[in-house]
């Protein structure tokens, strides 16, 4: 099984590559697939950061939804499903949007909640 590697070593690599180590070199010695780095330095974004123009709510809006569920997590009211829909939308209807999904894009990118 290959070791999951990271925004860190994908920047090693291309470091490296600048450097002159070759891009084959780079691929086996950092664990990173060949099309990843090969799409890197054709200016290719990261999934997770070329994805942020399609999430529903800003990724500062999501940070500071989290922080709410936690300090309501610390103070023994955990919020429920609804409860944190219905902020997500009132976030939302601030700005003009709607809301059809927000828990499963809120879960996956915040681990810690």
């Amino acid at each position: 099984m290959t070791k999951p590697y990271t925004e860190d070593d994908i920047a090693a690599a291309l470091f490296a590559i600048a450097g002159g180590m070759s891009m084959r070199k780079a691929c086996s010695e950092y664990g990173i697939p060949r099309t990843t780095l090969h799409n890197r330095i054709n200016g290719h974004l990261s999934h997770k950061k070329g994805a942020q123009n399609l999430q529903k709510i800003a990724p500062v809006q999501e940070r500071a939804l989290a922080n709410w569920i936690l300090v309501q997590e610390a103070l023994g009211t955990s919020p429920t499903h609804r409860q944190i829909r219905e902020l997500g939308e009132s976030i939302l209807n601030l700005e003009g949007g709607n809301i059809k999904s927000i828990m499963p894009v809120s879960m996956v990118q915040l681990p810690k909640l």
